[in-house]
């Protein structure tokens, strides 16, 4: 009863909160609801992809957090690191006259989950400039650092997907005598698309 309520919830937050509210700061932390609208892809059996459609109406909770110092930095302190893997493969800003590129960390979680320290991602924006030097945050690429990839616009659109391994018979993981992941398993390929907005 408890999901169903907070499923409820979250689609009237969904609904009634959707705006165009720009993201014009570095500094501005925002939430955003994102629901997915539709999902399709393909289950491995037997040797072989097949194609498949995913139940959609998955909804995530993404964040912004504050910058992590990275890893590489001389002053680097693993005590004070709250996202840990937003401190890994950290690039450096790109700035050129009509937009700037830079990284920020955000954790990603569905709806309900518990919040993880693997929640935690490096994701890159795209800031646009004006012709006055004013920023909007254009989109975020989270396709660092795992599966699944996840690319978005605040209060706009969200596109989530899993590419899968390229192993064509993959063998499994036994650790001392248990079996982790069986043989010829794979997680599905999928791609799935909905909208987010801030709340």
């Amino acid at each position: 009863m408890k999901k169903l309520l907070l499923s409820l919830f979250a689609s009237l937050v969904l609904i009634s909160n959707y705006s165009n509210a720009e993201i014009t700061s570095f500094d501005e932390r925002f939430t955003l609801l994102c629901e997915i609208e539709d999902s399709t892809g393909f289950n491995w059996s037997n040797g072989n992809w097949y194609q498949a459609n995913f139940k959609a109406g998955q909804k995530y909770i993404i964040k912004k957090q504050d910058d992590e110092k990275s890893e590489d930095a001389d002053d680097y302190d693993y005590a004070k690191v709250k996202n840990m893997f937003c401190s890994y493969g950290q690039e450096a800003e790109s700035d050129n006259a009509s937009y700037i590129t830079r990284d920020g960390c955000y954790m990603i979680k569905e709806f309900g989950e518990e919040s993880t320290a693997f929640n935690s991602k490096l994701c890159r924006e795209r800031w646009s400039k004006d012709s006055q030097g004013s920023l909007k945050l254009d989109k975020v690429d989270c396709s660092v650092w795992g599966n699944p990839e996840v690319r978005f616009k605040p209060n706009g659109l969200i596109h989530v997907h899993n590419l899968g391994s390229l192993e064509s018979s993959p063998k499994g993981v036994i650790d001392n005598g248990v079996t982790i992941i069986p043989p010829d398993y794979k997680d599905s390929m999928y791609i799935a698309f909905g909208r987010c907005s801030t709340i």
